[in-house]
């Protein structure tokens, strides 16, 4: 397939070689610009490169040439207007060969892009854990986000895995054993437990919160909890493996973490139908605050969503909380995100590579596969 540079572009290489000719004796190469409309040959684009590298001669004539010479190729050059001047011009130079196009199999050139379309490594939230915190699963319902959190259970965790969910019934989580909040079991309240004295004489006593209950007991499977009682002992749980303890009694001033010293294990909390308990008194409160600590104290939280809106979080006003949570997006969320990526890095192999997926996933700006079971 042939392809012709118009006047401009002829016009551009000659301003090129004139304006480099002063600075360069030796060699010189100089790229035509590709024309606006390319001719597609089948289903592959082609381009045209063309090399002047044996000009090297020919410039270094222009370059000794006296300032009077040099007066009147410029004039010539200024005259050019059609192709037989170019190629008096060239005659004038003596180019020392032929200038061949050589075309170029755009599928052969590696395309530049930031984009990293490498398939994501599951492994690496287990590995790199300061790197990922905590985890939003996002997906309508029928995208899979319970069967994604479950297969990650076994991927990710490496201590206990414990699943909130309200809606529960046989065949959720099937091998997960640890279920809290069954068959609507919200409690009232995760605020501190708190009995104050009525106000009058004759009046009941004042409860807040529900009676605490050690998350070692939620553990064993010697206490069942309430979805409240259970996030207040997460809470709990927490701040107590944040107390300095010394790991030798000869050196007291060596402290570290309780729960690295004492070796308690990794806690991943999966949280289920959040927006049906997320208004209970002091339940976002405690969630928020493992939101921001929890990664210092092997605590994470994994949120499985419709929506990436802070509201559907619970997380109105304190976006930033956000930036704690790496986001896997599934289905028609994969697919939104990765034409937004390609528009915004002029690459549209993310969207080839996520569309053409059966269980369309991308775990931040990355394709992913869904594991298996």
């Amino acid at each position: 397939m042939a392809y012709n540079i118009n006047v401009d572009s002829r016009q551009n290489i000659i301003d090129g070689i004139r304006a480099k000719a002063s600075a360069i004796a030796g060699t010189t190469v100089a790229l035509a610009s590709i024309p606006a409309s390319l001719t597609v040959q089948g289903d592959v684009p082609r381009v045209l490169v063309w090399t002047f590298g044996a000009m090297a001669g020919s410039v270094g004539m222009v370059a000794g040439k006296t300032a009077k010479e040099k007066e009147l190729i410029d004039n010539d050059i200024r005259d050019v207007s059609d192709q037989a001047r170019v190629d008096n011009l060239y005659d004038v130079m003596k180019p020392q060969r032929k200038l061949e196009p050589t075309v170029v199999d755009v599928k052969e050139m590696k395309l530049e892009s930031d984009l990293d379309l490498s398939m994501f490594d599951w492994d690496s939230f287990r590995n790199e854990r300061d790197k990922y915190p905590h985890i939003s699963i996002e997906g309508k319902t029928g995208d899979g986000k319970s069967f994604l959190a479950e297969s990650l259970s076994d991927v990710i965790n490496d201590g206990i895995a414990i699943v909130v969910d309200t809606h529960w019934e046989h065949g959720h989580f099937p091998s997960l054993k640890m279920v809290i909040g069954a068959e609507r079991n919200f409690g009232t309240s995760a605020e501190p437990y708190e009995v104050r004295e009525p106000k009058k004489k004759e009046g009941e006593p004042i409860i807040i919160g529900e009676p605490e209950i050690d998350v070692d007991h939620i553990i064993s499977g010697e206490r069942v909890p309430t979805v409240c009682q259970f996030i207040r002992s997460l809470h709990n749980e927490m701040q107590e493996r944040f107390e300095l303890v010394a790991v030798d009694q000869r050196y007291p001033e060596k402290k570290f973490y309780r729960w690295k010293v004492e070796k308690r294990p990794i806690i991943t909390v999966i949280l289920d139908e959040l927006n049906s308990y997320a208004k209970l008194p002091g339940v976002m409160q405690c969630l928020k605050d493992i939101l921001r600590e929890g990664r210092k104290a092997g605590i994470r939280l994994v949120f499985l969503v419709q929506s990436a809106q802070v509201k559907q979080l619970g997380i109105e006003g304190e976006s930033d909380l956000r930036e704690q949570l790496s986001r896997i997006r599934l289905g028609m969320f994969a697919k939104k995100h990765a034409k937004s990526l390609a528009k915004q890095h002029d690459d549209q192999r993310i969207v080839e590579i996520v569309h053409g997926m059966k269980r369309p996933c991308m775990v931040e700006d990355r394709p992913a596969l869904v594991p298996t079971r």
